[in-house]
């Protein structure tokens, strides 16, 4: 992940072979409380391995999770922390 600006995080991740079968979908999830899994702000069936959250709040900590579905299972990483203001190190988050 990396920080872009203040508002915003471009989040990415390796693809994964199989989920019980051919991955046909990934999601993220976004929250600023680790015990929840969020709201989705991203799900696609286009299987792209990047995504740019936009539109955050400045100086606010976010937990994100990246879920990746096929038809038959929904796997869901572990939390991310990550803040729009600060650049992070690029994660393998599957």
């Amino acid at each position: 992940m990396a920080g872009l600006d203040a508002w915003s995080v471009r989040v990415e991740w390796n693809s994964a072979s199989t989920v019980n079968g051919p991955i046909e979908r990934y999601m993220l999830y976004i929250s600023t409380d680790d015990q929840s899994l969020g709201s989705v702000v991203y799900n696609s069936s286009q299987l792209l391995l990047f995504h740019t959250l936009t539109n955050l709040t400045a100086a606010t900590q976010y937990f994100i999770r990246l879920a990746v579905g096929s038809r038959t299972k929904l796997v869901l990483t572990d939390n991310v922390k990550a803040a729009a203001h600060q650049i992070l190190i690029r994660e393998t988050i599957v």
